[in-house]
């Protein structure tokens, strides 16, 4: 008869019920007796940050983080060591503190060159001071900005015309949502590199987004092969006419890493911001009518203009085309990711709202999509797009919509071409609205969102003026 051995049974059900009860009294913890566990948030981001990753997989983080605070409130825990905010004045304090470092999102994202060299990849306060200084003085000072201007008239100048030879002469109906990247990129890497892809002008991705590192590589070693002076002015020069700096760690390769991370970062973020200028305008073409009475009159200062050619300064004057870009990005940023922090020693209790000083490590982030549709800011109505808030003359409203206004970031780590970005707008919007009548159906826009917006599909129809 057979003896039946029960010990190894029992063992395996004592080492069950002692996983279980580790499992049980983790979740447990995390749920209720974590330095977090007041805040209010899904049980499921209390045990894992699995969750956000199918989220952002999915490009719908943003509307995610909205539904979140609609139920929770403005803070809400979103993963077992991380809150989120959507009150204006949690950002300012997030993104305008010192002692809010990067957390190491930003070490893993972009390639493993990026990784290591990358301005945007810097998590220490006092080294991106310095790159960022040695970057912004050369390059993105208010001359050598007024200085790009001429490259984003040319190449704005030949997208209209390319696109006008595409179309009828009276106009037509297309996806235009992949020829605005060509001119953005064709802009952008002329401005890095002195040399653009020519995108615009062959119609077509003749690298592949890929190629662009080796693109930017191949410009950077020949300038430096043939000095700073025989380049156009460019971003470019700007670096190369800046000396190595072994002290502080900005060599070539820091350099390189940066030029690159400026044409990638620039395209997204201005064809993302022109898709949604266009989108706005197009759903609502009573404001095509506006821009357009305000800049008529101020064409008899430039009588030889052509709509792309337009400067800038003189393009500013119109008050209905600032409102219409402002109003568009605020409700469709560009970035619609968390771009988290984490609590330095300094900090813990510096963000409104907290109940008690957070643990140093949590992690801390604002969505700029959910903060930019802040009704406590932009009133009840901060899901419509109403231009005219921008109009008005009370200006202490006009000063808390700027601060909750959280497109292009805050403090020290704003994006360094928020000004580029603004006049190629500016331009761009103004050369289409003098050229095009046009019309966008309601919804149609349609866009994958990672870290920033990246519409595929926008169907738009033209007509000549």
């Amino acid at each position: 008869m057979a003896v039946t051995d029960f010990s190894t049974d029992i063992g395996v059900v004592q080492l069950l019920v002692i996983v279980l009860a580790a499992l049980s009294a983790r979740a447990f913890y995390l749920r209720y007796l974590h330095p977090l566990s007041r805040y209010p948030g899904p049980f499921l981001a209390s045990q894992t940050d699995f969750w956000k990753l199918i989220a952002y997989a999915r490009g719908e983080q943003h509307t995610v983080d909205c539904r979140l605070h609609e139920v929770y409130g403005p803070i809400v825990r979103d993963g077992p060591n991380s809150l989120r905010f959507s009150d204006p004045e949690a950002f300012k304090a997030i993104y305008g503190f010192k002692n809010f470092e990067k957390t190491d999102y930003y070490v893993l994202a972009g390639t493993p060159e990026r990784r290591k060299f990358g301005l945007f990849q810097l998590r220490g306060e006092e080294q991106h001071r310095i790159r960022r200084k040695q970057i912004v003085f050369p390059s993105f000072s208010a001359k050598a900005i007024a200085s790009y201007e001429p490259v984003i008239s040319r190449n704005l100048g030949l997208w209209l015309e390319k696109l006008g030879d595409d179309l009828p002469s009276g106009g037509g109906n297309l996806n235009i949502a992949p020829r605005i990247r060509y001119m953005p990129m064709d802009t952008v890497t002329e401005i890095a590199h002195g040399n653009s892809m020519a995108f615009v002008a062959a119609n077509r991705d003749l690298h592949g987004v890929i190629a662009e590192k080796e693109f930017s590589r191949k410009a950077f070693y020949a300038a430096l092969g043939e000095g700073a002076k025989s380049l156009p002015h460019s971003v470019l020069k700007g670096f190369v006419e800046t000396p190595p700096d072994a002290a502080r760690a900005w060599g070539n390769e820091q350099k390189l890493e940066d030029l690159g991370s400026l044409v990638m970062g620039g395209t997204g973020s201005t064809t993302a911001g022109f898709c949604a200028c266009l989108y706005h305008l197009g759903t609502h073409p009573s404001w095509q009518q506006a821009i357009l009475s305000e800049i008529t009159p101020l064409l008899t200062s430039e009588p030889t203009y052509t709509p792309p050619s337009l400067p800038f300064s003189t393009l500013s004057k119109s008050a209905s085309l600032r409102a219409v870009i402002k109003e568009s990005l605020r409700m469709t940023p560009p970035f619609v990711s968390v771009f988290e922090r984490q609590v330095g020693k300094g900090v813990e209790a510096a963000i409104p709202g907290l109940v008690a000083p957070l643990p140093l490590g949590t992690r801390v982030g604002c969505n700029h999509y959910v903060i930019t549709r802040s009704k406590a800011v932009f009133g009840e109505d901060a899901d419509e797009f109403k231009p005219e808030r921008w109009l008005i003359e009370d200006d202490a409203k006009l000063r808390q919509m700027k601060d909750g206004w959280a497109v292009f970031g805050r403090g020290a780590r704003v994006c360094i071409a928020k000004d580029i970005a603004l006049m190629f707008l500016t331009k761009a919007v103004a050369a289409m609205v003098l050229k095009w009548e046009f019309e966008v159906k309601a919804g149609s826009m349609k866009s994958v969102n990672g870290i920033d917006m990246q519409v595929r599909e926008l169907p738009i129809s033209l007509r000549a003026r």
